[in-house]
């Protein structure tokens, strides 16, 4: 349906282009994998959509399944960690939102994304704030308060961003979860106010976090293979490679 953009025609080039992106973006054959579901041959193709979204069904609930913990051996690893947020970073980090706040941290939250179930982009909230300012503020207050998720706001739409790879294999496809604006804007505010304390609590050597780069983190290890080859230091390397790490966390 395009037929125009800043007042040119549109060329057949982005008609076809933006055709071969809702192509990539579809997914009509899927490749059973080994071990989701046990009575199916992995490699066996699934093209029907119903089937598909069987499949997909039973892949992510074994993905998100929560397996079973050593208590006692996560105590033990624990006991290792040291508590680096004092009272004072606590009452900073603790301390009631205000409207000026939430106001701020709606401004820094990414245009042009995608809504959450409640289809309300983030724009919409600084376009009207006029309008619905107190009224969002009040939400987002008695959500920070300790008030419970409601209805939508604790549900996330799940779509699926094609990787490189074969895209008939689930594994090549990214899990992306689509939330709704006001817990994006809980989220901001809180990641605002612990940015400030992050030197004090994550090493210079972790490279997990936001404002770490992973050509940091090979240059590093690249200096340290360099010394231990030069001065014979004898060490050995560990590299653990999780599927979907982060999606296996627990936030119990």
């Amino acid at each position: 349906m395009l037929e125009q953009i800043e007042g040119e025609k549109v060329s057949n080039f982005l008609i076809s282009k933006q055709a071969n992106i809702k192509t990539k973006k579809a997914i009509h054959t899927i490749k059973v994998e080994d071990g989701i579901v046990d009575k199916l041959t992995p490699g066996t193709k699934l093209n029907k959509k119903d089937n598909i979204e069987w499949y997909i069904t039973k892949y992510y609930e074994k993905l998100y399944k929560k397996e079973m913990s050593d208590d006692k051996l996560q105590t033990w690893f624990l006991q290792f960690i040291e508590e680096k947020i004092s009272n004072n970073i606590s009452n900073v980090l603790d301390r009631e939102v205000d409207n000026d706040e939430i106001y701020q941290a709606i401004k820094k939250l990414n245009a042009n994304k995608s809504p959450g179930l409640d289809g309300i982009p983030n724009e919409f909230y600084l376009k009207y704030w006029d309008i619905i300012g107190n009224d969002v503020s009040e939400v987002i207050k008695n959500i920070t308060s300790g008030t419970l998720l409601q209805g939508k706001q604790k549900n996330a739409l799940i779509t699926l961003i094609p990787k490189d790879g074969d895209t008939e294999l689930l594994k090549s496809w990214r899990p992306i979860s689509l939330l709704c604006s006001d817990v994006k804007i809980v989220a901001k505010i809180l990641a605002l106010r612990l940015n400030p304390f992050m030197p004090d609590l994550i090493s210079e050597n972790q490279y997990c976090v936001y404002n770490k780069s992973i050509v940091e983190c090979n240059t590093q290890m690249r200096d340290i293979m360099y010394y231990a080859g030069s001065n014979n230091v004898t060490g050995a390397i560990i590299n653990l490679d999780w599927e979907k790490a982060f999606d296996r966390v627990s936030w119990e």
